[in-house]
Protein backbone atom coordinates (compact mmCIF):
# COMPACT_ATOMS: atom_id res chain seq x y z
CA UNK A 1 0.00 0.00 0.00
CA UNK A 2 2.68 2.58 0.79
CA UNK A 3 4.17 2.03 -2.70
CA UNK A 4 0.79 2.65 -4.31
CA UNK A 5 0.39 5.94 -2.42
CA UNK A 6 3.84 7.01 -3.59
CA UNK A 7 2.95 6.14 -7.19
CA UNK A 8 -0.37 7.94 -6.85
CA UNK A 9 1.37 11.06 -5.54
CA UNK A 10 3.94 10.86 -8.34
CA UNK A 11 1.16 10.41 -10.89
CA UNK A 12 -0.67 13.46 -9.54
CA UNK A 13 2.54 15.48 -9.61
CA UNK A 14 3.25 14.41 -13.20
CA UNK A 15 -0.27 15.33 -14.36
CA UNK A 16 -0.08 18.73 -12.63
CA UNK A 17 3.39 19.41 -14.02
CA UNK A 18 2.41 18.61 -17.59
CA UNK A 19 -1.12 20.01 -17.44
CA UNK A 20 -0.99 23.19 -15.39
CA UNK A 21 2.68 24.13 -15.26
CA UNK A 22 3.44 23.24 -18.93
CA UNK A 23 6.73 21.60 -18.01
CA UNK A 24 8.64 19.26 -20.29
CA UNK A 25 9.56 15.70 -19.32
CA UNK A 26 13.20 16.57 -18.45
CA UNK A 27 12.12 19.26 -15.98
CA UNK A 28 9.58 16.93 -14.33
CA UNK A 29 12.24 14.20 -14.09
CA UNK A 30 14.62 16.65 -12.31
CA UNK A 31 11.88 17.81 -9.91
CA UNK A 32 10.79 14.28 -8.94
CA UNK A 33 14.24 12.72 -9.09
CA UNK A 34 13.17 9.98 -11.52
CA UNK A 35 14.58 8.92 -14.90
CA UNK A 36 12.95 10.42 -17.98
CA UNK A 37 11.65 7.04 -19.22
CA UNK A 38 9.98 6.34 -15.89
CA UNK A 39 8.18 9.69 -16.08
CA UNK A 40 6.81 8.73 -19.49
CA UNK A 41 5.75 5.29 -18.21
CA UNK A 42 3.95 6.75 -15.19
CA UNK A 43 2.25 9.34 -17.38
CA UNK A 44 1.12 6.62 -19.79
CA UNK A 45 -0.33 4.43 -17.00
CA UNK A 46 -2.01 7.42 -15.35
CA UNK A 47 -3.66 8.52 -18.58
CA UNK A 48 -4.93 4.96 -19.22
CA UNK A 49 -6.42 4.74 -15.71
CA UNK A 50 -7.97 8.17 -16.05
CA UNK A 51 -9.60 7.41 -19.41
CA UNK A 52 -10.93 4.05 -18.23
CA UNK A 53 -12.52 5.70 -15.17
CA UNK A 54 -14.00 8.49 -17.28
CA UNK A 55 -15.48 5.93 -19.68
CA UNK A 56 -16.97 4.07 -16.71
CA UNK A 57 -18.64 7.30 -15.49
CA UNK A 58 -20.00 7.98 -18.99
CA UNK A 59 -21.33 4.41 -19.28
CA UNK A 60 -23.11 4.68 -15.94
CA UNK A 61 -24.74 7.97 -16.88
CA UNK A 62 -25.89 6.61 -20.25
CA UNK A 63 -27.09 3.40 -18.61
CA UNK A 64 -29.22 5.35 -16.16
CA UNK A 65 -30.91 7.28 -18.98
CA UNK A 66 -31.74 4.18 -21.00
CA UNK A 67 -35.12 2.76 -20.23
CA UNK A 68 -34.93 -0.83 -19.08
CA UNK A 69 -37.55 -3.02 -20.67
CA UNK A 70 -38.51 -6.45 -19.59
CA UNK A 71 -38.08 -9.00 -22.34
CA UNK A 72 -41.17 -11.12 -22.75
CA UNK A 73 -40.59 -14.49 -24.37
CA UNK A 74 -43.72 -16.07 -25.79
CA UNK A 75 -43.83 -19.46 -27.46
CA UNK A 76 -44.63 -19.59 -31.15
CA UNK A 77 -48.04 -20.75 -32.28
CA UNK A 78 -46.55 -23.29 -34.66
CA UNK A 79 -43.87 -25.89 -33.95
CA UNK A 80 -40.63 -25.59 -35.93
CA UNK A 81 -41.06 -29.03 -37.53
CA UNK A 82 -44.62 -28.20 -38.57
CA UNK A 83 -43.45 -24.96 -40.13
CA UNK A 84 -40.70 -26.83 -41.98
CA UNK A 85 -43.14 -29.44 -43.32
CA UNK A 86 -45.55 -26.73 -44.46
CA UNK A 87 -42.78 -24.93 -46.35
CA UNK A 88 -41.70 -28.23 -47.95
CA UNK A 89 -45.27 -28.86 -49.16
CA UNK A 90 -45.44 -25.39 -50.70
CA UNK A 91 -42.17 -25.93 -52.55
CA UNK A 92 -43.22 -29.36 -53.83
CA UNK A 93 -46.51 -27.91 -55.07
CA UNK A 94 -44.67 -25.13 -56.93
CA UNK A 95 -42.24 -27.65 -58.46
CA UNK A 96 -45.15 -29.76 -59.73
CA UNK A 97 -46.74 -26.71 -61.32
CA UNK A 98 -43.46 -25.80 -63.01
CA UNK A 99 -43.05 -29.36 -64.29
CA UNK A 100 -46.57 -29.28 -65.79
CA UNK A 101 -45.78 -26.00 -67.54
CA UNK A 102 -42.62 -27.51 -69.03
CA UNK A 103 -44.51 -30.57 -70.29
CA UNK A 104 -46.92 -28.38 -72.25
CA UNK A 105 -44.14 -26.43 -74.00
CA UNK A 106 -43.22 -27.24 -77.59
CA UNK A 107 -39.50 -27.93 -77.49
CA UNK A 108 -39.18 -29.46 -80.95
CA UNK A 109 -37.50 -26.28 -82.17
CA UNK A 110 -34.58 -27.04 -79.83
CA UNK A 111 -34.06 -30.59 -81.08
CA UNK A 112 -30.58 -31.40 -82.31
CA UNK A 113 -30.54 -32.29 -86.00
CA UNK A 114 -28.58 -35.09 -87.59
CA UNK A 115 -29.06 -38.71 -88.57
CA UNK A 116 -27.96 -41.72 -86.55
CA UNK A 117 -24.99 -42.17 -88.85
CA UNK A 118 -23.85 -38.57 -88.28
CA UNK A 119 -24.15 -39.00 -84.54
CA UNK A 120 -22.14 -42.22 -84.51
CA UNK A 121 -19.37 -40.59 -86.54
CA UNK A 122 -19.29 -37.60 -84.24
CA UNK A 123 -19.32 -39.59 -81.03
CA UNK A 124 -16.78 -42.23 -81.98
CA UNK A 125 -14.43 -40.12 -84.09
CA UNK A 126 -11.83 -39.90 -81.33
CA UNK A 127 -12.55 -36.37 -80.18
CA UNK A 128 -13.85 -36.32 -76.65
CA UNK A 129 -14.49 -32.65 -75.99
CA UNK A 130 -16.30 -31.48 -79.10
CA UNK A 131 -19.14 -33.00 -81.08
CA UNK A 132 -20.10 -31.46 -84.39
CA UNK A 133 -22.76 -32.54 -86.84
CA UNK A 134 -23.19 -30.89 -90.20
CA UNK A 135 -26.65 -29.75 -91.07
CA UNK A 136 -28.11 -27.53 -93.74
CA UNK A 137 -29.94 -24.77 -91.98
CA UNK A 138 -31.99 -23.47 -94.83
CA UNK A 139 -33.52 -25.20 -97.78
CA UNK A 140 -32.05 -24.18 -101.09
CA UNK A 141 -34.47 -22.84 -103.67
CA UNK A 142 -32.28 -23.55 -106.65
CA UNK A 143 -29.39 -25.77 -107.60
CA UNK A 144 -26.94 -22.87 -107.38
CA UNK A 145 -27.93 -22.08 -103.81
CA UNK A 146 -27.66 -25.76 -102.84
CA UNK A 147 -24.14 -25.89 -104.27
CA UNK A 148 -23.15 -22.72 -102.39
CA UNK A 149 -24.56 -24.10 -99.14
CA UNK A 150 -22.66 -27.37 -99.49
CA UNK A 151 -19.43 -25.52 -100.22
CA UNK A 152 -19.87 -23.33 -97.15
CA UNK A 153 -20.08 -26.46 -94.95
CA UNK A 154 -16.71 -27.88 -95.99
CA UNK A 155 -14.28 -28.94 -93.30
CA UNK A 156 -12.58 -25.98 -91.68
CA UNK A 157 -8.83 -25.69 -92.00
CA UNK A 158 -6.96 -27.01 -88.99
CA UNK A 159 -5.02 -24.44 -87.08
CA UNK A 160 -1.37 -24.93 -86.29
CA UNK A 161 -0.56 -25.56 -82.67
CA UNK A 162 1.73 -23.09 -80.98
CA UNK A 163 4.98 -24.21 -79.45
CA UNK A 164 5.60 -23.09 -75.95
Amino acid sequence: MPGQKQNRKKSHAILLSFGFQYKIAEDVAKDLGLPNMQIHGLLNRTIKKLTSRLYAVIEKSVESTIEKREIVMEPLAQDLNEELEEAAKKIQKKQKQDALKLKDLDVSQYAVKGSEEDWEKALFSGRKALVSIKSIKKIANSAEEAKLLQESYKKPKQQKKRKR
